[in-house]
């Protein structure tokens, strides 16, 4: 099985796009999964590759990893490529272009290019922004010691990240943006990466002001891709960090880290069912269920806060995925999520990610057990029992977030995660730790 990708390359001074001789979009094809083998299948087809502004897949193909993608590239130059001609915008016929399910996304583009772009676009989709992010990337591999050896190029693009990767003569290196709800990853990185440099992401410089994180590189091995019962050093591992972190919150929201506090999300947890990014995942019936657990689901974060211990460093997002399993010690990266609040909320997205319930239970108790100095044994139980609650429901007002900060055409593989976590809060308040999360919609 393989991915059909159409390809979008506008003139660079006027209003013309790419096309074959009978007025279809460039396309070609890959059977893999990951981003560099697609832009590279892209270079093949075109002799050249454009810097990358979005990767988007059509609204039919979001449950299908190999579904049909545009590729949206800034210009090739004035002269079309050889069998390629440039074709006036007002001239192109979207049926002939592109497959119906790229067609409105295809219109789409075809405006950003011709408006420029919009406030919700991420910084990666603005023409010029690759040239200067790659030869920023460059400048500091030169500093650090290790030259690139070759040019920066994009290995991973979607709604809220990319990730440039360089060779060097002692290795890769990687620079990430992130978008701008999430624009203060880079800075809180950093700091954790001063604190705890042999615990979290090998951080070789930062630039605040344009949120671009440099990275070493952490290996092949994810923790995740180990059997379950070796994932509970990853919790370990969260817990060491989040200790080091315990009284000091206030540095890491000197570096942007937001408060997201568990009697705020109380508050607010009876007003998502209105919001769209909500509301259109939720179908009558789990409508329903929605608003009738929605005390439960208050009750369970007032006193999950009312419980302990103090808020400090949560990761957002953990699950074994982002965790390294080198040979010289487990890190946790991707920070993307972190913030300030009750540290038991990361635990949710990672234990129900086993299969296995007594694995779950095992891996819980290890954690809370790294916490029993902070509460007596019957508070302890009864926060890891709440956490599992309110840790789900933090994850609906994370993606609430992010939902609202993007475009149309951003959202594609995380449209449906609200609903997903939403049922799972619903289910949470019978099932505990027990609940089945279909699909890990969190990705």
């Amino acid at each position: 099985m393989s991915a059909q990708f159409v390809i979008l390359v506008p003139h660079p001074s006027r209003p013309a796009v790419l096309t074959t001789e009978d007025g279809a979009l460039p396309a070609t094809s890959s059977n893999s999964l990951y981003t560099r083998d697609h832009l590279a299948a892209v270079e093949a087809r075109l002799g050249a590759l454009p810097p990358v502004l979005r990767i988007i897949v059509g609204p039919d193909a979001r449950d299908d990893e190999l579904g049909p993608r545009l590729v949206d590239l800034d210009t090739i130059g004035p002269d079309a490529p050889a069998g390629f001609i440039w074709t006036q915008t007002d001239a192109l016929d979207l049926v002939v272009a592109a497959p119906p399910p790229l067609q409105e996304a295809v219109r789409r583009a075809i405006e950003r290019h011709h408006d420029g772009p919009g406030p919700r676009d991420p910084p990666w989709a603005r023409p010029g922004w690759f040239a200067t992010a790659a030869a920023w990337m460059s400048d500091r591999m030169a500093e650090l010691g290790s030259p690139a050896t070759a040019p920066p190029r994009v290995v991973y693009v979607w709604g809220i990240s990319m990730v440039l990767r360089a060779e060097s003569a002692s290795g890769p290196m990687f620079l990430k943006c992130s978008t701008p709800v999430f624009g203060q990853e880079a800075r809180v990185t950093g700091r954790l990466a001063e604190v705890t440099p042999n615990l979290v992401t090998r951080v070789a410089a930062v630039e605040p002001d344009a949120g671009w994180l440099l990275m070493y590189d952490h290996g092949r091995q994810e923790l995740g891709e180990r059997a379950e019962g070796d994932w509970g050093v990853g919790l370990d591992l969260l817990a060491t960090v989040q200790r080091a972190w315990a009284g000091r919150t206030g540095e890491l929201a000197r570096a942007g880290a937001p408060v997201r506090s568990i009697a705020e999300l109380a508050d607010d947890l009876p007003e998502f069912a209105t919001r769209d990014a909500l509301a259109a995942q939720l179908p009558a019936e789990d409508r329903t269920a929605w608003d009738a657990a929605v005390p439960g689901l208050v009750a369970a974060c007032r006193r999950l806060d009312e419980l302990g211990p103090p808020p400090t460093l949560v990761h957002g997002d953990f699950h074994p995925w982002n965790v390294t399993d080198e040979a010289t010690g487990p890190r946790i990266f991707d920070w993307t999520d972190a913030a300030i609040s009750h540290p038991f909320t990361d635990l949710a997205v990672y234990v129900t990610r086993a299969d296995d319930v007594a694995l779950r239970r095992a891996m819980r108790a290890a954690y809370l057990a790294r916490w029993a100095d902070q509460l007596d044994p019957a508070r302890l139980t009864e926060a890891g029992d709440l956490a599992i609650v309110v840790g789900t429901v933090y994850q609906v007002d994370s993606y609430l977030r992010i939902l609202e900060s993007l475009g149309a055409d951003d959202i594609w593989d995380l449209a449906l995660a609200t609903g997903s976590w939403a049922r799972s809060a619903v289910a949470t308040l019978s099932e505990g730790i027990d609940v089945v999360r279909p699909g890990h919609a969190d990705g």
